[in-house]
C-alpha cells in the first residue's frame, strides 16, 4: 500500500487504498521499473486498475526498430449496486 486517495469513476467517488504491484518478469532479482501497476481498492472492492508498460520497442513490418512507446491500460468500475 503506497497511499490513500479518492478515486472518481463513473460509478461514483470512492476513498481507496492505492496498492502498487512490483514485477520481476525476467527473474533477475530486480524490480522491472518499466512496469507501473496500481490497484485502487476500498471496502466495496476493486475500483480501478492501471497498468503502464514504458519504453516498449516498436518494430516495422519487416522487423526494423521504429522507436519506443508507452502502453497504458485502465479498468474502472462503471456501476455499483448494493
Amino acid at each position: 500500500v503506497v497511499g490513500q486517495e479518492v478515486i472518481s469513476v463513473p460509478a461514483g467517488d470512492f476513498y481507496c487504498y492505492k496498492i502498487q504491484w512490483r514485477h520481476d518478469t525476467n527473474q533477475d532479482s530486480e524490480w522491472d521499473e518499466h512496469i507501473v501497476f496500481y490497484d485502487y481498492v476500498c471496502s466495496q472492492g476493486l475500483i480501478k486498475r492501471s497498468v503502464t508498460i514504458k519504453d516498449s520497442q516498436i518494430n516495422g513490418e519487416t522487423g526494423e526498430p521504429l522507436g519506443l512507446a508507452d502502453f497504458n491500460r485502465e479498468s474502472v468500475l462503471m456501476r455499483f449496486r448494493l
